[in-house]
């Protein structure tokens, strides 16, 4: 259920950070570290919730990587731009879409 954003934190997004873009959306989500985020920033609480899915596992695409662990998820979903969890986005795609090999 959609939340006003003075019914909850702000939303989690460097977006929103001091000098950024003011939050506009409501927060629709909460992920599995609690984390709060609006609409427009979603993707990045559904990138933490994949993540804890599967074990907070290492994640390596060029030119990116990132440790194992669900701080290494926490830092990239709250810190990282757009390009970086964008480009994790369509990795974990990726993996989802692939088989697995015995």
């Amino acid at each position: 259920m959609p939340m006003h954003p003075d019914d909850r934190e702000m939303c989690c997004s460097p977006l929103h950070g001091s000098g950024g873009n003011p939050q506009t959306t409501l927060i629709v989500l909460i992920d599995a570290l609690g984390n709060t985020w609006c609409q427009d920033c979603q993707h990045r609480g559904e990138f933490v919730n994949w993540g804890k899915a599967h074990g907070w596992p290492e994640l390596e695409i060029h030119p990116y990587a990132m440790a194992e662990g669900a701080y290494y998820w926490q830092v990239t979903a709250t810190q990282g731009d757009e390009s970086r969890v964008w480009t994790f986005l369509g990795l974990v795609e990726m993996l989802d879409a692939t088989p697995e090999v015995a």
